[in-house]
C-alpha cells in the first residue's frame, strides 16, 4: 500500500494532464490560449520537475478548483427544484472538483517536502 501511495505522488503532475485536456475539449475550440498555456506549463513540469513551478501548478489548480466550486454552486442556485438534471451536474462536478484538489494536494506534498530543487 505505501508503495502504491509513494506511485501516485511520484505520478502526479501526470494525472493534471486529462484534467487539462478534459478543460480543453469541453470549450469547444482548437485555439484556447489558456489550455495550451497550461498544457505547455504541465509538460514542462513533468520533464523537468521544478519544485517552484510545481508549487505554481499546485496553486493554480487549487484556485481553480475553488472557482469551480463557487461556479457550481452559483449555478445550482439558478435551478427552481433539485431535479436529475442538477443532480447530474452536481455529481460531475463534484468528482471532477475532487479530482482537481486530490492532484494539487498531492503535488503539494510532493513539492513541499523536498529538501533541494532537483537539478
Amino acid at each position: 500500500m505505501k508503495k502504491a501511495l509513494e506511485i501516485v505522488i511520484k505520478f502526479s503532475d501526470v494525472f493534471m494532464l486529462p484534467i487539462i485536456l478534459f478543460y480543453w475539449i469541453n470549450t469547444s475550440e482548437i485555439w484556447n490560449p489558456v489550455a495550451i498555456g497550461l498544457l505547455i506549463l504541465a509538460l514542462l513540469q513533468i520533464v523537468i520537475r521544478n519544485k517552484i513551478l510545481g508549487i505554481i501548478l499546485a496553486t493554480l489548480f487549487s484556485f481553480s478548483s475553488l472557482f469551480l466550486f463557487f461556479a457550481l454552486i452559483s449555478e445550482l442556485n439558478d435551478f427552481t427544484t433539485f431535479d436529475n438534471d442538477a443532480l447530474k451536474m452536481s455529481l460531475f462536478m463534484g468528482v471532477y472538483l475532487l479530482f482537481i484538489s486530490i492532484c494539487s494536494g498531492l503535488m503539494y506534498y510532493k513539492y513541499l517536502n523536498q529538501k533541494t530543487l532537483p537539478i
